[in-house]
């Protein structure tokens, strides 16, 4: 098998794509965000965090959304993801992108069903709890209409 080789580049994606004309079919988008959907294994997280850091996460997370949007292809998925279970860094933020990009759609999550991962999904999103062995994580699935 032929080895796969990955470019990587040094530099933030807003400067990547500043300076880059390639287009992408999909995106993974791990935002930077608070942690609370990992405090159980990082319990300095419940004293290190106000209540006005999720809007700065928020407008960074949205800013992100928005740089990738601007990579992705026709028909492109983007997945963004956080370890975090607040509302402001997770529904409030597709919400407010979807509203500003008509061009993309929120996809169910778990398509097909999957059985027995009931308690993994809500709304569409991927959204487990923390429990015993398992972070808190969200996902949502963003599929940029293909131009007519």
């Amino acid at each position: 098998h032929p080895q796969l080789e990955v470019p990587v580049f040094a530099e933030t994606l807003e400067e990547f794509r500043g300076n880059t004309s390639q287009i992408f079919h999909g995106i993974l988008l791990d935002a930077p965000c608070s942690g609370t959907g990992v405090a159980g294994r990082h319990p300095d997280i419940r004293w290190n965090r106000r209540e006005e850091d999720f809007k700065k996460y928020q407008q960074t997370q949205i800013a992100l959304l928005q740089s990738a949007a601007g990579l992705l292809a026709p028909g492109g998925i983007v997945l963004y993801a956080t370890c975090s279970l607040e509302e402001e860094e997770n529904e409030q933020v597709i919400e407010t992108f979807l509203a500003e990009h008509p061009e993309f759609s929120l996809q169910n999550c778990q398509q097909p069903p999957l059985e027995d991962a009931g308690n993994l999904f809500r709304n569409g999103f991927f959204a487990p709890l923390p429990q015993q062995g398992m972070d808190g994580f969200f996902g949502a699935r963003l599929q940029k209409n293909a131009q007519k």
